[in-house]
């Protein structure tokens, strides 16, 4: 599934259960109580992987 997402040739709006489906994102966003929130930084620092 990453494979082809990363492939597609623009930008992609990706709801996602599994963590590793968005690991790859550029930036990834938490819907939390309503809101978005901007958790790219912290969820890589979370799971231990160096953001590029």
């Amino acid at each position: 599934m990453n494979k082809a997402i990363q492939q597609l040739p623009m930008t992609r709006i990706v709801i996602a259960h599994r963590q590793e489906t968005i690991l790859n994102a550029d930036v990834i966003y938490q819907l939390y109580e309503g809101r978005l929130k901007n958790v790219t930084e912290s969820y890589r620092a979370g799971l231990g992987v160096n953001a590029e």
